[in-house]
């Protein structure tokens, strides 16, 4: 058993190591990399003329490795129950006297294992100093105890004292930061979005924790440009906990600003200021 537990751990650390830089899903054919060595799946390569790490351009080139990797995780993990056992060979009838007096066979019911799901830690991908390299994965019943437990130090106030904080963007780059937030008995996922192609930003908050711990929550967010000329606020309800986070921000509530707000918003800079409030 212990065996099998460090065969798991192993698996989830190179499965943690294939998760593209762009989307967050593990990867798959074809992966390529750039002159530097960074990695992206095909599907994100597509959208890039260069590398969103480190804006080297793409060359074309495929990382068989990575690729091989892939092949390997596909077959072992996760672990398909063994096959049944062969049937029995036929027995002859029994004879008469021995029908009757023999009781009706009765086999067991054979139940297939239950699949649980595996959610990520997204503590490595916050802006903390020095950084937070985490590859834990788990049900999600174990999450908020993870989170608890080894990221304290990342963790930040959500409450109606929160100020407004500076948030910096780059024009040139994509930028994708997580923040884990706490309220005085919840936790939540923070998540940051700006997309320099279409020059669009997406702000979703969602909570940390199992199911059986509540269902949706209200987040006031708002946006203030420098010169505070620019002003624009939302209450969203977080999405369920067992929903993934590239899922949610297509399906459910998430501020969203197009290119002609994100103008306003910047205002001749590259900084504005946000607020988050749980309101209920």
């Amino acid at each position: 058993m212990n065996a099998q537990m460090a065969r798991r751990s192993r698996l989830s650390n190179v499965e943690a190591l294939l998760e593209c830089v762009v989307c967050f899903e593990i990867m798959a054919r074809p992966i390529y990399h750039c002159e530097i060595g960074h990695t992206v799946c095909g599907s994100c390569k597509a959208r890039f003329d260069k590398c969103p790490t480190c804006r080297v351009s793409f060359k074309g080139a495929r990382n068989f490795l990575a690729e091989k990797l892939r092949d390997i995780l596909d077959g072992d993990y996760p672990e398909t129950p063994p096959p049944p056992p062969p049937p029995p060979p036929p027995t002859p009838p029994p004879r008469m006297s021995q029908r009757m007096m023999r009781p009706p066979l009765q086999l067991p019911l054979r139940r297939s294992p239950r699949l649980v799901n595996m959610f990520g830690c997204l503590a490595g991908k916050t802006g903390v100093t020095p950084r937070v390299r985490c590859h834990w994965r788990g049900p999600l019943n174990q999450l908020e105890d993870h989170v608890r437990r080894t990221h304290v130090r990342c963790l930040r106030n959500i409450g109606v004292a929160d100020y407004f904080r500076p948030r910096k963007i780059d024009p040139d780059c994509v930028q994708e930061s997580v923040t884990l937030l706490k309220s005085p008995r919840l936790l939540f996922w923070e998540c940051f979005n700006f997309n320099p192609r279409s020059s669009e930003i997406s702000h979703l908050v969602r909570k940390i924790g199992g199911q059986e711990e509540g269902g949706e929550y209200r987040v006031l967010i708002k946006y203030k440009s420098e010169d505070e000329n620019y002003n624009i606020q939302a209450i969203l309800n977080t999405p369920p906990v067992s929903e993934p986070i590239e899922t949610a921000r297509k399906h459910f509530e998430v501020l969203f600003l197009d290119r002609r707000n994100v103008k306003k918003l910047l205002a001749n800079s590259l900084t504005f200021k946000y607020k988050l409030i749980l309101i209920g």
